[in-house]
């Protein structure tokens, strides 16, 4: 038995984890999500972000959006298109309550995206590649828009194909409790 006392533990002694780790997530612009089989969303980042982080790491890694669009009850859009070195907007982020809910990658990013991650997909190749979707949206494609968008929704990846006329525009990885 040592002689030294137990001191009782104090919370600054105890370090706490600063940034998320995203060693065990797939960085989608170097590895092909899309051939991996089952993936869930919450296992995947885009440059060291992934859904569940905080706002402030939203921040931290790709820096002030192009464009904010605020919603009521603490929900908001962040479009990130000339900061990431792109003509239109290639990544938007969607934050409830200062938690990453949502990161939609459109067209503008392909390139960032290597494999079949970065495939052009038409309605029917994304049925054909990942089945017949748990659930299938209609929406306008931007608030009072008259342009409608198909979402198709896959509940256990916890991925969105956003679909206009029979082209995939882009794809939303959610926040997933699958």
């Amino acid at each position: 038995m040592s002689d030294t006392p137990l001191r009782p533990t104090r919370w600054d002694d105890i370090p706490l984890e600063t940034e998320t780790d995203t060693s065990d997530k797939y960085e989608i612009t170097e590895v092909d999500i899309f051939s991996l089989g089952l993936i869930n969303a919450n296992d995947v980042a885009i440059m060291g972000l992934s859904v569940g982080d905080r706002a402030r790491d939203v921040l931290e890694t790709l820096g002030t959006p192009d464009t904010k669009t605020d919603y009521s009850g603490g929900v908001s859009n962040w479009e990130y298109s000339e900061s990431l070195g792109l003509d239109e907007t290639g990544i938007i982020v969607n934050i409830d309550n200062e938690i990453v809910e949502s990161i939609t990658i459109r067209k503008a990013f392909n390139s960032r995206l290597v494999g079949e991650t970065a495939k052009e997909y038409t309605k029917a190749e994304v049925y054909h590649k990942f089945g017949i979707p748990d659930r299938t949206l209609f929406m306008p494609l931007k608030k009072d828009s008259a342009l409608i968008i198909r979402l198709i929704r896959y509940e256990e990846m916890g991925i969105d194909f956003i679909v206009r006329k029979k082209e995939a525009i882009g794809f939303t990885l959610r926040l997933n409790d699958n």
